[in-house]
């Protein structure tokens, strides 16, 4: 429901730390292909929200961090990564390769309720999708004005 992503984000802080991306991404692989959680009837998402390019601290690798290296990985899992970009600070070069299609970026301006009011039709399209399929079960004949068919 709109209430309860509005209550999840607005309950999240940041403390001045680094966009660790790559420690995210390498976690939620192990988690979508633990055993006990896995459910071949379920559609399998990977949604990150993130309003800063992959970073770490200079000790640890520097600024940006690649994860295109999980690219291959993602795919053969069957796993869909949508991303929610909030703001002007995340580099679509170093994440949007993890993605399947470009409606799986999805922009958001800003952490404010209003943002993600805009982007649940997005976010409907991915999560809550709609199948639709028609049966023909009777065709009929056109009769010209000659009398045949």
């Amino acid at each position: 429901k709109e209430d309860e992503l509005y209550q999840f984000i607005n309950g999240m802080w940041w403390n001045g730390g680094w966009t660790n991306t790559v420690q995210l991404i390498s976690d939620g692989l192990d988690h979508f292909n633990d055993p006990a959680i896995y459910d071949a009837s379920r559609q399998r998402v990977f949604l990150i929200l993130s309003d800063g390019s992959p970073c770490l601290p200079q000790s640890q690798g520097g600024c940006p961090q690649s994860t295109c290296q999980f690219a291959t990985q993602l795919s053969q899992s069957g796993i869909r990564v949508v991303f929610v970009s909030v703001g002007d600070g995340l580099n679509p070069k170093y994440l949007q390769c993890l993605t399947q299609s470009y409606n799986d970026w999805i922009p958001v301006a800003s952490y404010s309720q209003a943002a993600f009011e805009q982007i649940l039709g997005s976010l409907s399209v991915v999560f809550c999708p709609v199948s639709k399929e028609f049966k023909i079960t009777e065709v009929k004949a056109l009769k010209k004005q000659d009398g045949t068919y």
